[in-house]
C-alpha cells in the first residue's frame, strides 16, 4: 500500500523556498509602496500649485494673505508642526490623518533690497517633505524625501529623492 502525503523534508524544503522568495521580494514591495506615497505627494503638490495660481488670478496675490513673505497653509489635520503659526481659517485644504508629507508655502515679492508692494512681482514655492523622525521614511534609509514646485518648475522636482538613494541634496 502506497502512502499519500508529503514527508517532513519536502514540507521543510517548500517552506524554505517560500521564505527565500519572500525575503527577496520584500524590498521590491517596500519600494513600490514608497513610490505610491511619493506619487500621492506629487499629485498634492500639483493641486496646491493650481490652487495658488487660481487664488492669484482671482485676488491678485498668493495665499495666505496675512503673512508678509511666507506662510504655512497645507497641513495634516493633527496640526502638530508650528501650530502657533497656523490659523485654522487660513487653511485652503487639508489632508487625511495618514498623510506622510508635511507641506508649506514660501512666497515673496521681487524688487531687490526694497520689497515692492506690487503683487504682480510675487513668486511662490511650495515644498513637501517626509520627516524620518516621524517614521515617514519611505525606504528605511533615514533620508528625507524633499520636493518642490514653483512658478518656473510647475512639476514636482526633488531636492532629495529618498527612493533614488543618491544620498545628497539636489543643489
Amino acid at each position: 500500500m502506497k502512502k499519500r502525503g508529503f514527508t517532513l523534508i519536502e514540507v521543510t524544503v517548500v517552506i524554505l523556498i517560500l521564505g527565500i522568495l519572500f525575503s527577496l521580494s520584500t524590498p521590491a514591495f517596500m519600494r513600490i509602496r514608497g513610490l505610491v506615497r511619493q506619487n500621492l505627494m506629487k499629485d498634492a503638490l500639483r493641486t496646491m500649485f493650481k490652487y495658488e495660481q487660481l487664488n492669484y488670478l482671482e485676488k491678485g496675490k498668493y495665499y495666505p494673505e496675512d503673512y508678509e513673505d511666507w506662510g504655512y497653509m497645507y497641513i495634516t489635520p493633527d496640526n502638530k508642526y508650528y501650530p502657533e503659526e497656523i490659523k485654522t481659517e487660513n487653511i485652503l485644504f487639508s489632508f487625511p490623518k495618514n498623510t506622510r508629507y508635511f507641506y508649506y508655502v514660501y512666497w515673496y515679492k521681487w524688487g531687490g533690497l526694497n520689497m515692492v508692494s506690487d503683487e504682480s512681482n510675487s513668486y511662490i514655492v511650495i515644498y513637501a517633505w517626509a520627516s524620518v523622525w516621524d517614521g515617514n521614511d519611505l525606504d528605511g534609509d533615514m533620508e528625507y524625501d524633499f520636493w518642490y514646485v514653483d512658478n518656473y518648475q510647475e512639476e514636482p522636482y526633488p531636492i532629495i529623492n529618498d527612493l533614488a538613494n543618491d544620498g545628497g541634496w539636489w543643489y
